[in-house]
This record gives C-alpha cells, sequence and structure tokens, in this order.
C-alpha cells in the first residue's frame, strides 16, 4: 500500500512541479521538487526504495522537461545513491541536515545537467545566479517535503 501511495504522491509532486514552473519562472525563481522527494526518500528508507523513487522521479522529470531522455534519471539515482551511502552518518531529522543536502545535491545536479549538455554540444540548462537561486528554494523547502515523504514511508 505504500508503495502505491509513494507512487501516487510523486506524480503529484511532478504535476505541482510542472504547473509551478511557469509561474515561477516570472520571478527567476525555480524549484526543484522531485529532487526534493528523491532527497527525502534517500534519507528516509535508503537501500533500493530510495533507488526505485530516485528512478521513477528522474524519468518523470525526462518526461516533463525538454532535455535529452534519461539524464534525469542517471542525475537522481547519483544523487540518491550517495544520500544513501551516508546516511547513517548523517542527523536525518534535523532541519539544516535537509535543507544542507537540498542545497548541496542542487548544485551537484546542476553541475551534471552541465555537464551532460556540454557532452552534447549545447550549453548549461541554468546560469550560476539561477542555479544559486534554486538551490536557496530547494534548502527551504526541503524541511516540509521531508516530512511530508516521513508521513507516506513511516
Amino acid at each position: 500500500m505504500r508503495a502505491i501511495l509513494a507512487v501516487f504522491i510523486l506524480v503529484v509532486v511532478a504535476t505541482v512541479q510542472s504547473a509551478s514552473g511557469t509561474f515561477l519562472v516570472r520571478f527567476h525563481i525555480g524549484v526543484d521538487l522531485l529532487l526534493l522527494s528523491v532527497i527525502s526518500c534517500a534519507l528516509l528508507s535508503g537501500g533500493t526504495v530510495a533507488l526505485m523513487i530516485a528512478a521513477g522521479a528522474g524519468l518523470l522529470q525526462d518526461a516533463l522537461g525538454s532535455g535529452a531522455f534519461g539524464i534525469g534519471a542517471a542525475v537522481d539515482l547519483s544523487i540518491a545513491f550517495l544520500i544513501t551511502l551516508l546516511r547513517r552518518r548523517l542527523w536525518v531529522s534535523h532541519w539544516t541536515t535537509q535543507s544542507g543536502l537540498a542545497l548541496l545535491a542542487t548544485l551537484c545536479a546542476g553541475a551534471l545537467y552541465a555537464l551532460a549538455a556540454s557532452v552534447r554540444g549545447g550549453g548549461a540548462p541554468w546560469g550560476p545566479g539561477a542555479l544559486a537561486a534554486r538551490a536557496c528554494a530547494n534548502a527551504v523547502l526541503a524541511p516540509p517535503v521531508y516530512r511530508i515523504w516521513h508521513a507516506v514511508l513511516r
């Protein structure tokens, strides 16, 4: 039952992210709710559950985006894998850990997307200012998203 609820929440998060993207672009703020879901699930469950949710979130992100298909899944899987490895060494229930990981994961995801774009011969999807604004917005929203996923997965 939790798996069905997790898939439903992931689809709702993807829908909210795609709907809010056009609104927040006016303010030059980007929020990556799917990445925050991946971070929260990796902090809460770890292991194969986190990797399955990361793969699903990455594929949803690829389906909603305009980039090459598979890049979002690779980025989300690598971030979920790293957080899963570090999970036992972190105080996962503290909001500063959640915010700090969201900030770092957003910057890492931006670097990985820029690397993938340079391999394909294109430019980076965001500039440094837009990436910093996205990282700060994700850091602010990380604790509430963590609480929602905590209620779903526990």
